[in-house]
């Protein structure tokens, strides 16, 4: 294996540590969501670690992300497989309402260049105090090196990147080809 996969494999292995160790209740962002429901590079990650996972007792989402997701999916496959979509994915999550977020979301995006549904997913883990999901995304990563995510109390945010995903995959099946 040479430098530069050796590095990659360590971010993957890195990265599935962070998330295998989820239980209780998580956050989810809506890159994470539309991975899964359009079936991308993270759908058997996503699959296998959050919504297989029994540790993961409690989903959380703003309804924001209910019409981003349901724009997006309304786009590639209609509009009554998006209804569909969406109503199974509210039977399994708990959405949370922006109303009650607008204060803490309104002070991420002064504070932050964030889009405004990444400031409400961040403000679902700071007022519950629960871990953050989100596919990973060149603003969150500029955002969380100038300083990290925290206001009141620290917000885990783990950002999972489909790139080192893939090429942990690529490096698994040559791998196994030898």
């Amino acid at each position: 294996m040479n430098e530069a996969n050796l590095e990659t494999h360590q971010q993957v292995q890195e990265q599935i540590q962070r998330h295998l160790s989820i239980s209780g209740s998580i956050a989810l962002d809506t890159g994470l969501l539309l991975e899964f429901f359009t079936n991308g590079p993270l759908a058997e990650l996503v699959t296998d670690e959050i919504f297989n996972n029994s540790n993961v007792k409690t989903i959380y989402i703003h309804d924001y992300i209910i019409t981003e997701l349901f724009s997006v999916i309304c786009k590639q496959k209609g509009v009554s497989f998006a209804e569909e979509t969406v109503e199974e994915l509210m039977k399994f999550t708990k959405v949370v309402s922006t109303n009650k977020l607008r204060y803490i979301a309104g002070e991420f995006k002064a504070k932050r260049k964030l889009s405004m549904s990444d400031c409400f997913s961040l403000s679902i883990a700071k007022r519950y105090k629960i871990p953050v999901l989100f596919k990973r995304k060149q603003d969150l990563v500029v955002e969380m090196k100038k300083r990290p995510f925290e206001m009141y109390n620290k917000i885990d945010v783990i950002s999972i990147d489909p790139e080192i995903i893939k090429a942990q995959k690529n490096s698994e099946d040559s791998s196994s080809e030898n």
